[in-house]
């Protein structure tokens, strides 16, 4: 694990006026989309655990490689100048199979932030991306199609990859929800996250989740990205 250090340049509020983070790291990578830190703010002493983060919205421009925006949400009472102890990148992020061109993302949270990075990267390429939630979103480039989830059977027999994200609580639903539909379409991914307080460490069940009847998944050690659908085990 990397451990390096981390600084707020500066804070924005997402549409549904949650708080993300634009941060410089020293010592350690920006993580790749769906991989994630675990972040101690030093100002922030009476907190006793990490709190995790991912890398979130489009990218920049002209993206420097020390810095990154955070997927909401942050503390309240985390401002610009706070100087943050850093470890990771953790997990297992998205993959990208060769020759993907076409891309849906699927939001089953309250925001596609976790989701952003990795249109950018299908952007840079030449490919075309549609994106599919029911929530509010940030402004985006005009070569993203936006359509709601009640579109996303169209979407996902168009795409090469379909990744999506979900809280960790609404796993159980958004399985009931796509599983029928994974198995009759392109390729899955799906990020499972939450907080992950042990960082895969101490397996402290906080980040849980049923697959099947029986079986259980931790999002913090087998993924957080996981292939859809999984096999129970």
């Amino acid at each position: 694990m990397e451990t390096g250090t981390g600084r707020i340049l500066s804070i924005r509020q997402t549409e549904r006026g949650a708080r993300q983070a634009e941060i410089v790291l020293e010592g350690t990578s920006v993580p790749a989309p769906g991989r994630y830190l675990q972040v101690h703010n030093l100002a922030d002493a009476d907190r006793p655990t990490a709190l995790t983060l991912f890398a979130g919205g489009y990218p920049a421009e002209e993206p420097v490689n020390d810095r990154f925006m955070t997927a909401p949400p942050i503390p309240a009472r985390w401002q610009p100048g706070d100087r943050l102890k850093v470890f990771g990148p953790l997990g297992r992020g998205f993959h990208l199979p060769e020759g993907t061109s076409r891309l849906t993302l699927a939001s089953f949270g309250e925001n596609s932030e976790h989701l952003l990075p990795l249109a950018g990267q299908i952007l840079a390429q030449g490919g075309e991306v549609a994106l599919c939630t029911d929530d509010p979103y940030p402004p985006l480039p005009a070569g993203i199609e936006i359509n709601p989830l009640a579109g996303l059977a169209e979407a996902v027999h168009w795409a090469d990859l379909t990744a999506c994200s979900v809280p960790v609580e609404r796993f159980s639903a958004f399985a009931d929800q796509t599983g029928e539909l994974a198995t009759r379409s392109a390729v899955w991914q799906v990020l499972v996250y939450g907080e992950f307080p042990c960082a895969a460490m101490a397996a402290c069940g906080v980040c849980a989740f049923r697959i099947g009847s029986r079986s259980y998944r931790l999002a913090c050690q087998d993924g957080p990205v996981f292939d859809w659908p999984q096999q129970p085990t």
